[in-house]
């Protein structure tokens, strides 16, 4: 958003009540606006700065604890970070992973022991899968 170029601005809709209500006409382009909509948009960049800022603390202190707790890791190659990291996010999926696939497991076979009974009291003869 630089302001290299030379822009004009003029009221094509005023707002009697609320001047930051009023519509603004931006040459250079075509685009309508109101100064309180732009101020929005300032607003929303200001909070992402700080919200970008707060992360990249955490960040920095999260490399900096770890270089000081387990200094090998700084001495890994880029590669082999990236390989490591990957490695990590597998493995604490594949333990959700499991966990989730036998609780599948055994419901199935809940369900095939509850299907027999209630076959047998329906009087059902063929495989009640």
């Amino acid at each position: 958003m630089g302001m290299d170029k030379i822009y004009t601005y003029e009221v094509s809709k005023t707002h009697k009540k609320d001047p930051s209500l009023s519509i603004v006409r931006k040459s250079g382009i075509t685009a309508e606006f109101t100064l309180r909509e732009l101020k929005g948009e300032r607003l929303t960049m200001d909070k992402r700065v700080t919200e970008l800022e707060g992360q990249k603390k955490i960040n920095d202190a999260t490399v900096k604890n770890i270089e000081q707790h387990h200094p090998e890791v700084k001495k890994m190659s880029e590669e082999a970070r990236y390989y490591a990291a990957t490695y990590n996010e597998a493995m604490v999926e594949k333990k959700k992973v499991d966990e989730v696939l036998k609780a599948y497991k055994k419901a199935i076979k809940e369900d095939d022991a509850e299907q027999k009974v209630i076959a047998d009291v329906v009087g059902y003869t063929e495989d009640a899968k």
